[in-house]
């Protein structure tokens, strides 16, 4: 049986409600397309004010099997996103024109307590932004930081596989 419920994310865009910052929501497994593998893939959410890093993110996770992406460079944006729909996880800057990543950590902690969360910085570790970042997530990641890098750490947290050592977290 298939899903006939529209998206909420291409009904806003299509009615002018939702920027265009959101480049694409994408769904890539094994190179093939279809509502079957959308049902069972993992929702990510990236949120990058910076257009170079975003892409880049986007490009790297587009060859993971069964991953939808979504990506925006304004954190009013991601906030009516994580309003609106689940997540599995959001990857999250700290530093974004709208609203705070701090904001939108704080409503996805409270409102989806399941969904992880993956904050990047490029902001120096004593700065209270970052230790209060720290203080309420288990992964940051410093900028500049390899792209793979956050493939890999992206797979760990959807896996449930710690990042480091390669096993399952108790």
């Amino acid at each position: 049986m298939f899903n006939l419920r529209p998206d909420p994310v291409r009904a806003r865009r299509a009615s002018g409600r939702l920027s265009q910052n959101v480049e694409f929501a994408l769904l890539v497994r094994n190179g093939r397309w279809g509502r079957r593998v959308e049902e069972q893939a993992k929702r990510i959410l990236i949120v990058e004010d910076d257009d170079g890093l975003r892409d880049l993110l986007v490009l790297e996770m587009t060859g993971e099997p069964a991953f939808h992406l979504t990506s925006v460079g304004d954190g009013s944006q991601a906030l009516e996103l994580v309003h609106d729909m689940a997540f599995d996880l959001v990857v999250l800057d700290l530093q974004l024109p709208g609203a705070s990543g701090l904001d939108i950590l704080t409503t996805i902690q409270r409102d989806s307590p399941g969904t992880e969360v993956i904050v990047l910085t490029g902001l120096a570790p004593d700065d209270p932004r970052v230790v209060e970042a720290l203080r309420r997530v288990e992964h940051l990641l410093e900028k500049p930081f390899p792209p793979e890098h956050v493939v890999g750490l992206v797979r760990s947290c959807l896996t449930g596989r710690d990042p480091v050592a390669g096993r399952q977290s108790l």
